[in-house]
C-alpha cells in the first residue's frame, strides 16, 4: 500500500516537472535532480526498514 503511495506522490511530482519544463528555472533539471525525489526515496527506506524491524518484533 505505501509503494502505491510513494509512487503516486512520484508520479505527481514528475507531471509537475514536466508541467515546468518550459519555466527556465526547472528546464534543465533531470527527474532524479528533482528535490523532493530523493528525500521520498529516503522516507520510503525508512520506512520499509521499520516495518521490517516491526514484522520482526512481533514474529
Amino acid at each position: 500500500m505505501t509503494s502505491d503511495i510513494i509512487v503516486n506522490i512520484y508520479m505527481s511530482l514528475k507531471k509537475n516537472q514536466e508541467k515546468k519544463e518550459n519555466n527556465s528555472k526547472y528546464k534543465k533539471m533531470s527527474l532524479k535532480e528533482f528535490p523532493d525525489y530523493d528525500f521520498l526515496k529516503i522516507n520510503l527506506l525508512k520506512y520499509n526498514k521499520y516495518s521490517f524491524i516491526q514484522n520482526v518484533s512481533k514474529n
